[in-house]
């Protein structure tokens, strides 16, 4: 069994926008609860937010899942693509249907994100909206490809603003936080989560340091959160990232066999452009540790 060291924290949080029974009208889709997932790359969400995201979904909440990077590592804009195109294959694997998906893009601020939605008849609703912002890298130092912008020189005032991959979307770091509070609100989501800030690691006295993306994004989600007028009750979860692997295994073999299925099939959805028959015969074992663990606050 899985077993948190703690529970999460609950905090006031004020959403405007449209309410989750709103949406779920909308899309007709039975949605018992929503729930947004904020993370910096593609797979952050699966290694790290796992099985609490699959626990959502099966309990009949509905899923809002924000990529705030590109996922780019300074390689070609296919990079991202192929990536993008795993998470779809992995959460239509999570829902336990075939990878049919429409585009879906989302406004927030007077900006226009790529969006895709799942929305299968009679199951909960599945959103993927990426952001696109370059890859900071492990340290923040960012990539020659994309001009040395990261989030935390971004965060930390280096650099004045950033401008997407696809040179669709440019935002200052204010206009970051306001446009993530926007997307949260208008989800109608009473439950976030996202990456550790810094307070996880501390906790846990995990060693090692966390990727700066991860870092940062926990740091932009808490402060758009905080940001949001009072009204409702929300749920703000932060999930340590890679420095959980120096920490004891505590899911169960039968969750982390569940997540590794997620896993291959983003994995296996990157690697093709329509979903492969079979999964990876050799699975990077670099994920394993991650794979079987999960520690927030």
């Amino acid at each position: 069994m899985r077993t948190p060291l703690r529970a999460g924290v609950a905090i006031l949080v004020a959403l405007c926008g449209v309410s989750a029974a709103a949406a779920a009208r909308e899309s007709g889709a039975p949605c018992r609860g929503s729930t947004v997932a904020v993370v910096a790359h593609q797979d952050d969400d699966l290694l790290f937010l796992n099985p609490d995201l699959m626990d959502d979904y099966k309990h009949g909440r509905c899923l809002h899942v924000v990529y705030v990077t590109a996922g780019d590592a300074g390689k070609p804009m296919e990079y991202t693509l192929s990536r993008e195109r795993g998470m779809r294959t992995a959460y239509a694997a999570l829902a336990d249907t075939a990878p049919r998906w429409r585009r879906a893009d989302t406004r927030a601020d007077g900006r226009r994100f790529v969006g895709y939605e799942l929305a299968v008849p009679r199951r909960p609703r599945v959103h993927l909206t990426f952001l696109r912002l370059p890859d900071g890298h492990s340290h923040g130092t960012g990539d020659r490809a994309q001009h040395w912008q990261s989030l935390r020189k971004l965060s930390e005032g280096e650099i004045p603003r950033m401008v997407s991959v696809d040179g669709v979307n440019s935002l200052t770091s204010k206009e970051l936080t306001h446009t993530l509070g926007a997307l949260i609100a208008e989800s109608g989501a009473d439950t976030v989560r996202t990456l550790d800030p810094g307070s996880v690691v501390a906790r846990f006295h995990a060693t090692g340091r966390d990727h700066s993306d991860h870092t940062e994004v926990g740091r932009y989600v808490t402060s758009a959160v905080s940001a949001l007028r009072a009204g409702e009750i929300k749920r703000l979860v932060h999930y340590l990232g890679y420095p959980s692997a120096s920490l004891l295994a505590n899911l169960n073999v039968g969750v982390t066999e569940s997540k590794q299925r997620l896993f291959d099939a983003y994995l296996s959805g990157k690697r093709c452009r329509v979903p492969c028959p079979a999964t990876p015969q050799h699975f990077p074992r670099f994920y394993l540790p991650w794979l079987a663990r999960q520690y927030h606050d």
